[in-house]
């Protein structure tokens, strides 16, 4: 049950579930006995399901730099990434999924932007892209790494050159 202190009321919890994450907005996310999630308001009503999106790990999608503590699974303007092995996937409050045009993979969003990968000829292109999806840094680079845990900045690699950019 999820209890509304505000309306004194209790709101019973669709199940059965392993385990309920609050999330900073007022959704629920229920991890269920088979392993896959649901987004639940706090009504107990289901928002979005989707049979790809689980707990088990997708090695097949590109890992981007950590943002330490910035980073937690919440909504950010909006928009909740969704772990599946499609690695192009958000849901936005309302439950509907929002796909970036033209962009293979996209991570969670950090101050509005987001790092983004396009499949090329032989390996994957990062670039960054904004919340509706407009280029911010071009899909030409080669690698990207993190400048340390909680570094604002991320080195861009294109082939032997290299340089800087601010995560904001």
């Amino acid at each position: 049950y999820d209890y509304n202190i505000k309306e004194n009321e209790h709101n019973k919890l669709p199940g059965p579930a392993l385990e309920y994450h609050l999330l900073d907005n007022g959704f629920w996310i229920a991890e269920m006995q088979n392993k896959t999630y649901k987004l639940i308001d706090s009504a107990g009503n289901i928002v979005y399901e989707n049979p790809k999106w689980s707990s088990k790990e997708y090695y097949d999608l590109l890992r981007f730099p950590s943002y330490g503590s910035k980073n937690h699974g919440d909504f950010y303007h909006g928009l909740k990434k969704i772990y599946t092995s499609e690695a192009n996937l958000f849901v936005n409050e309302k439950g509907q999924e929002q796909r970036f045009e033209e962009v293979d993979q996209v991570d969670a969003f950090y101050e509005g932007y987001a790092l983004a990968a396009k499949k090329g000829e032989e390996a994957y292109k990062y670039g960054m892209i904004d919340l509706k999806g407009n280029v911010i840094v071009p899909f030409e680079f080669d690698a990207v790494n993190a400048m340390g845990a909680e570094s604002e900045f991320l080195q861009f690699k294109k082939g032997k050159l290299s340089g800087l950019v601010n995560r904001h």
